[in-house]
């Protein structure tokens, strides 16, 4: 979605959402300082949990995900 915030700046958020622990369903791009994620949590017995970052730290991230489930054996054609 894009956004306006209240000085006129344009930035868009991409929120991903999910019920049960798993990883996130991600496509890696490049950061971009115009973006940022919402990643909802919202478990059936629980408390809903929201993690905001901008792009550079979602791709941070991301990477270093990654980077450990290949150690693990798993296949670069894999969809992450």
């Amino acid at each position: 979605m894009l956004v306006v915030s209240p000085s006129e700046k344009i930035f868009g958020i991409e929120v991903k959402g999910q019920k049960a622990k798993n990883f996130w369903r991600f496509d890696e791009r490049q950061p971009s300082h115009e973006m940022y994620y919402a990643f909802v949590f919202v478990p059936q017995d629980d408390k809903a949990r929201v993690f905001i970052m901008d792009s550079a730290t979602a791709m941070q991230l991301w990477k270093e995900y990654k980077n450990e489930a290949l150690k693990r054996g798993c296949k670069e054609d894999n969809q992450w």
